[in-house]
């Protein structure tokens, strides 16, 4: 009779103990979850800023900010005659 109770003790314990288990192991999929959805989101921002950083650093957009500046297009090119300096 003793080792019938004995061992329902055993299985109760052992079920408690997998509930708590288990628990915790649902609390961890809501975090993983959770850090995944925050990882898609900021992947999705990086992609948008990836797209922001290569249409401003576009030759065109260059162009149009250079020419609202007041800057103009040289029709002769202009060298500097050699140096000295660079020459040592």
């Amino acid at each position: 009779m003793k080792l019938v109770k004995l061992f329902s003790l055993i299985i109760f314990f052992l079920v408690v103990a997998n509930v708590v288990v288990a628990n915790a192991a649902v609390d961890e999929s809501v975090e993983v979850k959770s850090i995944n959805a925050e990882i898609t989101n900021l992947s999705n921002q990086n992609i948008v800023l990836k797209q922001q950083i290569a249409a401003l650093g576009s030759l065109t957009n260059i162009q149009g900010k250079v020419e609202a500046m007041g800057f103009v297009e040289s029709p002769q090119i202009v060298s500097l005659s050699s140096s000295s300096v660079a020459l040592r």
